[in-house]
């Protein structure tokens, strides 16, 4: 398989993990040279997206405690988002699976893959579906887990990035 340039980065909703999670990609790319050379396009969507909503509001304070701006995301669903990747990152088994069923060709692998070689270890799931919102109490501690999850793992990434750039 050659280095993928086309990644598309998947949660449930398309509002938190994954805008979240290609916005510091973004920045990572930005900033090192050998990842910058290859050209990467990234992208998020969700099966459970409803098209272009914004980030959560959560999301966007997360996201601007670490020096990123959401504004410009809007949600994409996933049956609209499958055609262009050539590599698709999940947060959960139930989109990879979605994903593998909708493209079986493609290379699936949950986000936790790239650091423990787990195929199932998923990432943790802010809420259950069905969350009313204004959000719980509690809530934004599990947004911040997941955020710092995504920030645990996205090196592992990278690194793999890097390694099939040069394989």
């Amino acid at each position: 398989m050659p280095a993928p340039s086309r990644i598309l980065i998947v949660c449930r909703g398309n509002r938190f993990r994954s805008p979240l999670t290609e916005a510091l990609l973004r920045r990572i790319v930005k900033n090192d040279p050998v990842l910058a050379g290859l050209g990467l396009e990234l992208r998020s969507a969700g099966p459970d997206a409803k098209r272009d909503q914004q980030a959560s509001d959560i999301a966007f304070r997360h996201a601007k405690e670490m020096g990123l701006n959401l504004e410009a995301h809007r949600a994409t669903p996933l049956a609209e988002a499958t055609d262009w990747p050539d590599l698709v990152v999940c947060m959960e088994r139930t989109q990879r699976d979605m994903v593998r069923k909708l493209r079986p060709d493609l290379p699936v692998y949950l986000l936790p893959w790239f650091a423990t070689g787990d195929p199932e270890q998923e990432m943790t799931e802010p809420f259950p579906p069905g969350t009313p919102t204004p959000w719980p109490p509690g809530t934004e501690e599990l947004f911040r887990k997941s955020a710092e999850e995504i920030q645990k793992y996205l090196p592992y990434l990278v690194a793999w990035l890097k390694k099939e750039a040069t394989t």
